[in-house]
Parts: C-alpha cells; sequence; structure tokens
C-alpha cells in the first residue's frame, strides 16, 4: 500500500516538480551564475593585465567572456592565447566553436537569456573562411589529432562543399581512430569484399573464430541485390563511438557510394577474389545446389533466364559466360582494382586470392595478419576446409574450368577477361 501510494505521489508531483525547475529555479542559476562570472570578469582582467604574455590567464579569460556571451572578445582572448602558446589544443577546440557561435544569429529565449546552436555551420563567408583557417591551423600543429582532422573536413564542406578535401580529413580522423584502437590491442575491424564464390565464408569464419570473435555485424549492408549490394556507415563513423572488433565480408562492389562509406569505415581492408573461370564453374554447380536445397531468396537473386534448368550443363555454362556470372566478376574484380588507383580512395587494399588459399593455407592467413599488424600467436589457424560433392564447399579446385569448358568456351572467357586479370590468376605469385 505504502509504495502504491509513493508511485501515485511521484506521478502527481513530478511535473509539477519540472516545471518549478523550469520556471524558478534554472534562471535564477542562470541570474547568479551570470553575478558570478560578471565578478570573476573584472578579477581576469586584472590578471590578463599584469600577466600580458601567460596562455592560460588569456585561455581563462576566454573562458569566461563565452559563458556571458561576449564572443568576439573571447575569440580575441583565445587567439592571444595561441600567438604565445601555440600548441594549446584547447585553445584551439574553444576557439573553433567561437567562430561558429560568433558567426550565426544569436536568439534569446523568453528570460533573456542566449540561446546558442552548437552545431551550427551556417555562416557567413567571412566566418566560414576564419573558421576552415583556424582548422588547418590546429591540424598542422596537431596532425596527429583525431578531433582536428574532423573538424577540418567538416569546415571544408560546410564552407566550401569541398567533398574530396572534405573526405580526406574525415578519413584521417578515422584512420588515427583505428591507430588508438589496435594501441590498446584490439583487432578493430576487418573487412573483406569478396567475390561471389570464393571461399569466402570459409575465410571469414576462419578469422572470426581464429580470433575469438563473436559474430557480429560492424558494417551493417543495406538490401540489394548481388552484385548491387550496398552498405551503410556503422555506429562508430563520424561519431566519437569506439571501433567494434569484427570480421566481416560481402559481396560488395568498388562503387562511389560504398567507397565513400568506407573511407568513413575502415582504414585498410582486404579484397577477396578469385579466377572468374574457375568461379563460374562454381557457381553453376552452385545454383543447382541451390534448386536442390529449395533456397528460394538466393535462386531470386541470380535472376535465371525460363528454363534455365532445362539446359545442358555445356549450355549453362555458355549463358553464364555471355550474360550472368564471368562478366558480373570481371567487372567486379576492375571495380576494386580501379579503387586502387582512386586518389580519392584512402584505406590501404590487400588483394588475395583462392588460388594463393589453396596453395599455402597458412601463408594465406599469415599475409592478412601481417597486414592488419596481428601477433601470429594471438590466431588459431584453421584446419582446411573440408570438401564433399553436392555441397556448398564441393570441390575447391583451381583449374577445373580447363576441363569443364569447351575450347570454345575457354577462348571466348579468357578473350573477355583484360591482360592484369589474367596476369593474376594465370601467373600468380604464390
Amino acid at each position: 500500500m505504502r509504495d502504491t501510494l509513493r508511485k501515485w505521489a511521484f506521478r502527481i508531483l513530478h511535473p509539477a516538480l519540472i516545471q518549478l525547475i523550469r520556471k524558478e529555479i534554472l534562471p535564477c542559476q542562470r541570474k547568479l551564475m551570470k553575478f558570478i562570472y560578471t565578478l570573476k570578469k573584472s578579477y581576469l582582467l586584472r590578471k590578463v593585465s599584469s600577466n600580458p604574455s601567460s596562455a592560460m590567464a588569456h585561455m581563462e579569460m576566454g573562458d569566461l567572456l563565452y559563458h556571458l556571451g561576449q564572443l568576439e572578445e573571447g575569440i580575441r582572448h583565445y587567439e592571444k592565447a595561441i600567438e604565445i602558446k601555440p600548441d594549446l589544443f584547447k585553445a584551439y577546440v574553444q576557439l573553433e566553436l567561437l567562430i561558429r557561435l560568433s558567426g550565426g544569429e544569436k536568439k534569446e529565449d523568453s528570460k533573456g537569456n542566449t540561446l546558442f546552436d552548437y552545431v551550427t555551420y551556417d555562416l557567413k563567408p567571412p566566418s566560414l573562411d576564419k573558421l576552415v583557417a583556424c582548422c588547418r591551423r590546429m591540424v598542422e600543429i596537431f596532425p596527429d589529432s583525431e578531433e582536428a582532422n574532423f573538424k577540418l573536413g567538416n569546415a571544408l564542406l560546410a564552407a566550401h562543399g569541398s567533398y574530396d578535401k572534405a573526405m580526406y580529413f574525415f578519413h584521417q580522423a578515422n584512420k588515427l581512430k583505428f591507430k588508438q584502437t589496435r594501441l590498446k590491442g584490439n583487432f578493430g575491424l576487418i573487412f573483406i569484399p569478396s567475390l561471389h564464390r570464393s571461399a569466402s565464408g570459409y575465410v571469414e569464419h576462419s578469422l572470426r573464430n581464429g580470433l575469438g570473435l563473436h559474430n557480429g555485424c560492424a558494417i551493417p549492408a543495406n538490401v540489394g541485390w548481388y552484385p548491387d549490394v550496398i552498405i551503410s556507415l556503422p555506429s562508430f563513423a563520424l561519431s566519437s563511438w569506439p571501433v567494434q572488433d569484427a570480421v566481416i565480408s560481402y559481396h560488395i562492389p568498388a562503387t562511389r557510394a560504398n567507397l565513400m562509406a568506407l573511407n568513413l569505415s575502415v582504414d585498410k581492408l582486404v579484397v577477396h577474389v578469385r579466377d572468374p573461370r574457375q568461379g563460374l564453374v562454381s557457381y553453376a554447380h552452385y545454383l543447382r545446389y541451390l534448386k536442390r536445397t529449395n533456397n528460394i531468396y538466393a535462386l531470386l537473386e541470380a535472376r535465371l533466364p525460363e528454363d534455365y534448368f532445362l539446359l545442358s550443363f555445356e549450355d549453362q555454362i555458355s549463358w553464364q559466360i555471355k550474360n550472368s556470372y564471368l562478366p558480373v566478376a570481371i567487372n567486379w574484380i576492375n571495380s576494386w582494382v580501379e579503387a586502387q588507383n582512386d586518389p580519392t580512395f584512402y584505406p590501404k587494399i590487400l588483394f588475395t586470392t583462392q588460388e594463393h588459399l589453396v596453395a599455402d593455407n597458412r601463408s594465406f592467413f599469415e599475409s592478412i595478419l601481417e597486414f592488419y599488424e596481428i601477433d601470429k600467436s594471438r590466431f588459431q589457424f584453421p584446419d582446411k576446409p573440408v570438401f564433399k560433392p553436392n555441397t556448398h564447399m564441393r570441390k575447391g579446385r583451381v583449374d577445373e574450368w580447363k576441363e569443364v569448358f569447351t575450347s570454345e568456351q575457354c577462348e571466348r572467357a579468357s578473350n573477355m577477361m583484360p591482360e592484369r586479370l589474367k596476369k593474376m590468376f594465370d601467373r600468380p605469385e604464390h
């Protein structure tokens, strides 16, 4: 009974208490603080006058003027503090904030209190130029500051709409976040765009299990049919949230949307590929496996023509060479080769191949560990996969296509492949 009365009393008094705080207590508190700051201003003016070369005295004065809403005067003191002590990081942070606040239109509530929009970049050109200059100087003095790089990227985007320049500094901030993550002994995010039918599931699960990571999707994928899968930004991108340790693999192509998201999400990535001619053989058998197991969603994604399964296996191969798997796979690999040479795409890329995986399983995973600077002692190397006919893991061969394709199919498929891809698979380094 007592608990019930207490709950009802709380429900009745709680709204009234909130109104009392808003209407009476907070205004009184603001008036008291303003009175205290005003008294303190006289003291700090004397302190600055007697110590004009003290950066900290100017910082204190700038902080006080900020609280009083005297922004222009506060800016001058922060600038003076930086002039005296150029490596005073907090002064840059506060100066950037006050430039934004002073450049916007001030608003007041019903009590006459100044209201600030702390995220606004809706400034006039002179203020925007001053803002960019402040952030540039911050990055010059503190190149390893995640916050400084992020602020400069934000200022460039808001001031000039400079997508490429802003993206560079956003990525620098992102890269520094990953660096700090690894210095703490964490793995960070291992992200693997992988070609369809390239043993990508085995690679992903082996890395995840070998590093003792739980299943988790650090980068969500939007709904999309292969090969038009698009990823979304993870929670830690463009925020102060920490990087999540994870291994994730998608069959995403290197489209503009995906490259932009990855610029903001990773500092490096592994692109896993396979000879598309052998991938085609695997895919043709895989479609039969999907039919046998009644995997409706995957069959819909394949977008097969009417009566496809009534064709002979040879004709199915010909259709895939001309219309589906082979041209899509070649374009998919080419998109990532071009991304590696794209000056506006900043993450480092390690290309791995199914051929390397088959030739030397341990060496394959060691190359990934080395790329991510992970000590081998922290990884449990996997056993080789178990292959079984009529399953998802059928054979794992690298040159079966030479036996399955007719001579005409071999010629046509090879002629479709650019020279750089032939070199990647016909004369592999491993």
